[in-house]
């Protein structure tokens, strides 16, 4: 079994796949052991949040209308988001007798009154691997000038809507969507890294 000390002499490895995991320390963390494991893809893409959202979450399961929405992230008045993706992952399907006309996310602000200021309306019913960055609005930046969004104690929202004959959020049978962001905190800057004068 390799240790820390043996990386200099491990084989190289010339591409690194999103799902590749790297070990971290959570130094927040409150559990027996604070080493746990990260897709260093994310880190490469430059996101520092992932979540999975599936056809059978409980927020969906237990509606039974053709919208359902809940918080993903809840923001601290220090915290800034700079870009946000979504994929879809596995395209959504109705109950078996229905047939589906739309199944869309936005993604947005719990101030946003139309919860798509982050990710508008992506389409997860026609095309497996739809991919969106920043569609909304609220993060309409570029390279050149980035957005960095100031959401200070705000939720990223999740909104779901579906449209089609019978179909409602709580009767669907498949659907993955990974929503993806950039989110840093101010105040985990102090002390970072050892003051100049130690160095």
């Amino acid at each position: 079994m390799p240790t820390l000390d043996d990386i200099t002499i491990l084989q190289t490895n010339a591409k690194v796949a999103i799902n590749d995991p790297v070990a971290v320390v959570d130094k927040s963390s409150s559990g027996s052991s604070r080493v746990e494991q990260f897709p260093l893809g994310l880190i490469a893409q430059g996101f520092t949040h992932a979540w999975v959202i599936n056809y059978d979450n409980p927020n969906f399961t237990s509606g039974s209308g053709t919208t359902a929405s809940f918080n993903i992230h809840t923001f601290t008045s220090t915290e800034r988001l700079t870009k946000i993706r979504a994929v879809v992952t596995e395209l959504w399907l109705p109950a078996a007798g229905e047939t589906a006309t739309g199944f869309h996310m936005d993604i947005g602000e719990s101030g946003d009154g139309g919860t798509d200021n982050l990710i508008d309306a992506i389409d997860m019913r026609v095309t497996l691997y739809n991919q969106e960055d920043n569609t909304g609005d609220g993060l309409s930046g570029t390279i050149a000038s980035p957005a960095i969004d100031d959401p200070a104690n705000e939720s990223i929202t999740a909104l779901l809507t579906v449209s089609g004959t019978g179909v409602t959020v709580d009767d669907m049978t498949a659907g993955q969507l990974v929503v993806l962001a950039d989110i840093y905190d101010l105040a985990d800057y102090k002390d970072c890294v050892t003051p100049l004068h130690l160095l």
